[in-house]
């Protein structure tokens, strides 16, 4: 962390303005709460903003939320931002950059060394909305026999039914995969890893102004690159960018209206 000086010091706010932020689901309580310390702190030295997280059961439940309006600004995956933007007038503030990709591990000792040979086997997966569950159900979705598939609420329960034999292989983030403690990633093996086509995104409601969208993202876009926070760092959107995401996420947002939408 950047060591704080006079210039870094909280600003001289009447009030700080409560804004609502949305997290992942996936994100565990316990990270989530660490996290939203850190940036309140931070924030307190670059804006009058005070930021209140909040956060849902599952992924359908998120969205829901966000689309009721219970959501200032919140952080979301790509496929569930294009779905936002297009379908409910979310507004893009910023990519979140991070190590995006997704992989599949299995144990240590496992004979699977590649993602074919996951045929008639059982594979651990988050959340079905989420976009490593939608493109993996996609990259196996070719094998010669059927793939068993047992979704769980986040990537530490997926890592936890694999340590624990109740699942040949799992599916989870690269972030996540690399905090889990030594002993446990000594246990374990990566067979594959798929890079996403997209960073994640923060996005505004409709109902905010630009100025808070401006504040939200200037406040961000300070911290130091790497300050231990859940993302590396902030960038805007470009409206070139903006056409690129929608365009990379049209398959996945097809299978998410239809997973937001059955029965």
């Amino acid at each position: 962390m950047v060591a704080e000086t006079s210039a870094q010091k909280p600003l001289p706010c009447a009030k700080a303005t409560a804004v609502s932020f949305g997290m992942v689901p996936a994100i565990s309580a316990s990270l989530s709460s660490l996290w939203s310390k850190i940036i309140n702190r931070e924030m307190k030295k670059r804006s009058c903003l005070k930021l209140v997280f909040g956060s849902a059961s599952n992924f359908r439940k998120y969205i829901e939320k966000a689309e009721q309006g219970h959501y200032d600004f919140l952080a979301v995956p790509a496929h569930i931002a294009s779905y936002l933007i297009t379908s409910a007038a979310f507004r893009p503030v910023a990519f979140l950059v991070w190590e995006s990709s997704y992989l599949y591990i299995v144990p240590a000792d496992s004979g699977i060394n590649t993602i074919q040979q996951l045929s008639g086997h059982t594979v651990a997966l988050p959340d079905p909305l989420t976009e490593a569950s939608i493109l993996a159900h996609a990259d196996l979705s070719a094998t010669s026999e059927p793939v068993v598939y047992r979704h769980y609420q986040g990537y530490g329960q997926t890592i936890q039914a694999l340590l624990s034999a109740e699942v040949d292989a799992a599916v989870v983030l690269s972030p996540f995969f690399n905090r889990i403690p030594r002993q446990q990633h000594d246990a374990l093996r990566v067979v594959h890893r798929v890079p996403f086509p997209f960073h994640g995104l923060l996005l505004a409601a409709p109902r905010t102004s630009e100025q808070q969208r401006q504040t939200m993202f200037t406040a961000l876009a300070a911290f130091a690159p790497g300050a231990g926070f859940f993302w590396q760092s902030f960038q805007r959107v470009s409206n070139r960018q903006l056409s690129a995401l929608h365009r990379s996420q049209q398959d996945s947002v097809a299978v998410l209206k239809g997973l937001i939408n059955a029965d």
